[in-house]
């Protein structure tokens, strides 16, 4: 990670600050009153598409039956690929901003999250509606400037963990709002990844970019500027790609790991559901082959969240790494034999277990079958307490961003996106720390034992010259 020593305390808790009495994490904490300036018939909102490969390439179906009149990515042989007909193209969305800021409505940023910030910041200073993919950010700091932003701007964003549109976290929410399972004490969440390379140190040896056709001074962007290396040339990763595409996310630098990279999908029913606030532990249980350059192979991480008016306190656990489903410990309300999916999240209640299998928090059901069979047909005797969004993930963004609907009627909008984020990052600080870290929600910095190497984690200054 990079030098932090030019951030001033009374700079980062005046602005830190401000971001917090904006954000929330919990969705619609805004008075949803205003909509965009309507499209007249016929009209078609301007897009500019920030990546052109991996999973940006999701995103041009859907935005491009509105109209696309820029795209951007480092790696000039995917941009080509989207330079069609008037489209315009570049490799560094500064210029994209400087250029076409009056002749676009809406953004979609899918690259690396390093990029993340600085890219959707501008567009909301322009007053641009943005769609992000998740993680929404690098930092934790980001991602409340993010929800500040998008409040003070009133435009519509969205943060991509499509699981939202889902009707997994809505019959998690009707089974705890119901007091099926009690009061949640714990959580627990685990996935398969990383399924890339993590648990290395830098390469040695450096390539020329401009032979594999990247602008590596764009693709670094505001991180600390590193020598381009294309693949690895000895160790257990001989011969895979060190930094594009795809294996970024295993750098501290560039990603955010198997935890940025999952737990905003499978964790998103914790946090809708609980409404969980800032925690005021986060603990590093475990984790192998930590180094100071990128992510461990496998980690365990816990948060503690206080009680609120609306529930307990409770505990939130995260297990990533092959095989982090054994390291999930089993309630006793299990069936002996009952193995855990690949990637899930299971509550536990004071009166039962609920668990939630895949990535974006599908199939929901009570555990053991005894319970789920005497329970009977959950749709039949639940409330149903958030109805279905209308029209889908995208649908939804695209129905705010034309000023069909309030603003921030998007259930990923930035006001809950960035808060959930930054919790998520906590987690990530942890493990960088190697420590049990105190967390003071209303300050919204660590305190006690290692609390200054935590808190200048919490923020990254950008690379001269890609400030946002």
């Amino acid at each position: 990670m990079s030098d932090n020593s030019n951030v001033t305390r009374r700079t980062f808790m005046q602005s830190t600050a401000a971001a917090a009495a904006a954000a929330s994490v919990v969705a619609g904490s805004t008075s949803r009153q205003t909509v965009a300036a309507p499209l007249k018939k016929g009209e078609k909102l301007r897009f500019a598409m920030i990546g052109c490969g991996g999973r940006a390439g999701a995103h041009y179906g859907w935005a491009g039956r509105e109209k696309i009149v820029a795209v951007c990515d480092a790696d000039k042989s995917r941009l080509r690929r989207q330079v069609k007909g008037d489209i315009k193209g570049y490799t560094d969305y500064r210029e994209l901003f400087k250029e076409m800021g009056d002749k676009i409505d809406a953004v979609v940023v899918a690259v690396p999250d390093h990029n993340h910030y600085p890219a959707v910041m501008r567009a909301l200073k322009l007053g641009k509606h943005v769609y992000c993919e998740k993680p929404l950010v690098w930092s934790f700091w980001e991602g409340l400037q993010l929800a500040a932003e998008a409040k003070k701007q009133k435009v519509a964003t969205q943060m991509g963990n499509q699981g939202m549109a889902g009707h997994g976290w809505r019959l998690c929410d009707s089974y705890i709002k119901g007091g099926v399972i009690g009061d949640v004490k714990e959580v627990h969440t685990w996935t398969n990844r990383p399924v890339w390379p993590q648990g290395f140190e830098t390469p040695k040896g450096e390539d020329d970019p401009a032979k594999y056709n990247l602008d590596w001074n764009s693709w670094i962007g505001p991180a600390p500027m590193r020598p381009f290396k294309h693949k690895h040339d000895e160790g257990r990763f001989k011969g895979k790609n060190v930094y594009h595409s795809f294996v970024w996310r295993g750098w501290l630098d560039f990603g955010a790991g198997a935890l940025g990279d999952m737990a905003c999908h499978t964790m998103n029913a914790m946090f809708k559901v609980l409404e969980p606030g800032y925690p005021i532990e986060v603990e590093l249980m475990a984790s192998k082959g930590a180094n100071k350059d990128t992510y461990p192979d496998s980690e365990t991480i816990r948060w503690s969240f206080p009680k609120t008016d609306k529930r307990p306190g409770f505990t939130a656990f995260w297990y990533d790494g092959p095989g982090s489903d054994k390291a999930v410990p089993i309630p006793d309300a299990y069936e002996k034999g009952r193995k855990l999916p690949r990637t899930g999240t299971m509550f536990v209640g004071t009166k039962g277990v609920l668990q939630v299998t895949g990535d974006y928090n599908g199939t929901v059901m009570l555990v053991p079958e005894e319970a789920r069979r005497a329970f009977g047909d959950p749709k039949k005797k639940l409330k149903e307490t958030v109805p279905p969004n209308r029209g889908g993930h995208y649908g939804e963004f695209l129905a705010a961003a034309r000023g069909e609907r309030p603003w921030d009627s998007t259930l990923s909008n930035f006001g809950y996106a960035g808060p959930m984020t930054s919790v998520i990052i906590l987690g990530i600080i942890s493990q960088r720390v190697a420590a049990k870290l105190t967390f003071d929600p209303a300050t919204l910095k660590f305190t006690g034992a290692k609390a200054d190497e935590a808190n200048a984690l919490l923020r990254r200054i950008e690379r001269k010259g890609w400030e946002a």
